[in-house]
């Protein structure tokens, strides 16, 4: 406050002391200015911007940081100076970095993501593919989600990346790193202007079905599943058409990755889309035993998917659930058809689950 009212007061005496400070030989009077700069609520003038463009590519840490700070005070007609100076910083693994720069990015005091230009977007993606794990750095996850939301395309991208450089770190460093972090997004992908772009949509999903034939073990898999449902809204439209098209290539190893992608879905999913399952089914037993297998596990692994819950010495609900369903869909196919077979393995599954539980419960009391 102080600051800002002698800056009213005297501009000029101000910014001679910004200058001082920059040139002093004291690392601490450097950083305090830097910081100092950042203070300030009006935009900042021609000279403290060349300062801060300045200070935020200084070698020391602390005043770079501080400089980054200080960039929220560009005025928009500058935006491209701030994004040729943030261009040249490398994050690497700090999270300290990446969320100084990611807290830019903010509509009320600081830079609207909306006038991000998607190349400086593209860019600033590339410096957080080092980044360990964001998942509990605030100010990068609030980016990604814009991203998610706003441009897809360049985040199936980044998830991709990530996967691929997982591979490329040492295995002590790898079991540390996560390619793709948790985190909920609170909007749909490729949504602008109120509505969906249908077509990127289209474009992001196959990018990320086609990721699972250079797929190199389980855990690419398992992370494509997650890039899947989060840039898909959790099989959103037309998520289930994308993999439609590979259910229908007759070429089995699509079919089998089509329905892997479906193990995120939930319980639910194998009854509130039973006709796509259906025919998903029907279409991989045309294909051969080893493919209809592949393709019945994922399903099912599908209708595992959750937390347990219940009382002890009580069935899990969920468990109940699955049973009652897939009891009542599997009467609505002959006895051999696939379908009856798959759900009434459903059901038989669901009620090894109870018995377990029960067995487990009863075990507790003999104690």
């Amino acid at each position: 406050m102080l600051l800002t009212q002698l800056r009213d007061h005297d501009v000029e005496r101000v910014l001679s002391c910004f200058r001082a400070g920059e040139a002093s030989d004291s690392l601490a009077l450097r950083q305090t200015v830097a910081w100092a700069l950042g203070i300030p609520q009006t935009p900042a003038l021609d000279e403290e911007q060349q300062i801060i463009l300045r200070f935020t590519l200084d070698d020391d840490r602390a005043t770079a940081l501080a400089g980054i700070r200080a960039l929220s005070r560009f005025p928009q007609e500058h935006y491209a100076d701030v994004f040729a100076t943030l261009d040249q910083i490398v994050v690497g693994d700090d999270a300290k970095l990446a969320s100084q720069i990611c807290q830019l990015f903010d509509a009320q005091w600081g830079i609207d993501p909306a006038c991000l230009p998607p190349p400086f977007v593209s860019s600033m993606l590339d410096k957080l593919v080092p980044l360990a794990d964001w998942s509990q750095v605030s100010s990068v996850r609030d980016f990604i989600e814009w991203v998610t939301i706003s441009e897809p395309e360049l985040t199936a991208a980044y998830y991709l990346a990530r996967i691929a450089y997982q591979h490329k770190l040492p295995p002590d460093q790898r079991r540390g790193y996560s390619a793709v972090p948790y985190f909920v997004t609170s909007g749909a992908a490729g949504v602008k202007n109120g509505g969906i772009d249908v077509d990127a949509s289209v474009r992001v999903l196959r990018t990320v079905r086609d990721g699972t034939l250079q797929a190199t073990g389980s855990s690419d898999l398992r992370q494509l599943i997650e890039v899947f449902a989060r840039l898909s809204q959790h099989y959103a439209a037309p998520a289930l058409d994308v993999l439609q098209e590979w259910i229908d290539s007759g070429e089995p190893q699509k079919v089998v990755d089509a329905a892997r992608l479906l193990q995120g879905t939930g319980p639910n999913f194998v009854f509130v889309q039973e006709a796509f399952v259906v025919h998903l089914l029907e279409m991989a037993h045309e294909l051969g035993a080893e493919t209809f297998q592949q393709v019945q596990g994922s399903l099912v692994v599908s209708t595992q998917s959750g937390l347990s819950a219940g009382w002890v010495g009580a069935p899990d609900p969920k468990d109940e659930t699955l049973r009652d369903r897939a009891a009542e869909v599997s009467q609505r196919y002959s006895q051999g058809h696939v379908a009856h077979d798959f759900y009434q393995s459903l059901h038989n599954i669901a009620l090894q689950n109870i018995q377990s539980k029960m067995h487990w419960a009863h075990g507790l009391e003999e104690e």
